[in-house]
């Protein structure tokens, strides 16, 4: 069989099964939906006919998350979360030979797809600490002139951002080359860029409903641009990705504007109040762990020795995410409810103290 060589040679993405307490390894918003929310979905769900497709366009969804996004529904089309149209669009927007730049690290899904199309991909290594200055990565955009840049802001697995004036500088930098941005964390940074990407002919934003929006078990997602992008990358979207289960439970959250504001604001809070505490440890404990500032949802640290204080945290229940065979070997927190953070917190203590 002539199966390919990239499949072949790749080790399976498979999230571990998480059994603790408290789950601060996924990014997830640690919020469940309200009540009032999930009793409308589900009378909105007994009236759903079973024996139908999905409404293929999603019409009714990207009507409310047009309003949501602040666009017009010609700007905007759901898929199966931004995952598949980040398969889509790295596999089959460009031509063949056409040259993909990534950054590392960046979120790794990226260069994976990359990779099984059998893309022409260039991966460019940000500093040693794992961030990137603008000057910096203006000048390797020039220098590598690429027909295709996509890159995460807010940076997953970094927790970098840059604002929206350095995005477009970046946007600047490629030319006419196509850009997508992946505002997956941006609700967490309120530095987007879908109004202006809308009013360009090559930038295509991605957002999620999977992080701040709570909705990580509906898998929805969004590619925004100009009406002309939106209709050509239409013809790559299967017509029926988005359940219609997933679109009525889209159509109910989004309209609840206040609620996910509030839910954010709470994220962004003790996101402030576990870096602090975080700073703390890191000033404490020099030598055994390294914090970088983050405008996510989440913390990039580099511990001395992640394995022990995983397995440390693994024994108290609380989940976090170890990635020791990085390029740059780093740890990554989600910020979670006051008490799942106060538990992180208390767990680190003990095990940088060594009890």
């Amino acid at each position: 069989m002539k199966l390919s060589k990239y499949l072949t040679s790749m080790p399976a993405y498979s999230p571990a099964p998480n059994t603790c307490k408290v789950r601060l390894n996924t990014n997830e918003s640690p919020y469940d939906l309200p009540d009032y929310l999930k009793e409308e979905v589900i009378q909105k769900i007994r009236e759903m006919p079973f024996n139908r497709y999905p409404n293929p366009r999603a019409v009714q969804l990207r009507d409310v998350a047009a309003e949501f996004f602040g666009v017009e529904p010609s700007m905007i089309m759901p898929g199966n979360g931004s995952g598949e149209w980040i398969k889509m669009l790295v596999s089959d927007l460009m031509e063949k030979g056409s040259k993909l730049l990534f950054l590392d690290p960046d979120f790794f899904i990226y260069r994976r797809q990359a990779g099984f199309a059998a893309m022409d991909m260039h991966l460019v290594s940000k500093d040693p600490d794992g961030f990137l200055t603008l000057e910096r990565l203006l000048e390797i955009l020039k220098e590598e002139k690429p027909d295709f840049f996509m890159f995460s802001n807010p940076c997953n697995p970094t927790g970098q951002g840059y604002t929206r004036e350095e995005v477009k500088q970046i946007i600047a930098a490629c030319g006419d080359g196509v850009v997508i941005v992946d505002e997956a964390y941006n609700d967490f940074f309120g530095e987007s860029i879908i109004d202006y990407a809308v009013t360009t002919e090559n930038v295509i934003v991605l957002r999620t409903c999977s992080k701040a929006i709570g909705l990580a078990c509906a898998r929805i997602g969004f590619a925004i641009a100009n009406p002309q992008m939106i209709d050509l990358i239409n013809h790559i979207r299967s017509p029926y990705s988005v359940s219609q289960t997933a679109q009525i439970i889209g159509e109910v959250v989004l309209k609840d504007k206040k609620y996910l504001k509030e839910i954010t604001e709470k994220v962004i809070e003790e996101r402030e109040i576990t870096y602090k505490k975080l700073e703390e440890l890191a000033a404490k404990y020099p030598e055994a762990m390294i914090l970088k500032p983050s405008v996510s949802n989440f913390f990039f640290v580099r511990f001395a020795d992640s394995e022990k204080i995983c397995n440390g945290l693994k024994e108290r229940s609380v989940a976090v995410r170890d990635f020791p065979r990085a390029p740059i070997p780093h740890t990554r927190i989600t910020v979670g409810t006051p008490e799942e953070n106060r538990a992180l917190i208390e767990g680190l203590t003990e095990i940088l103290a060594g009890k």
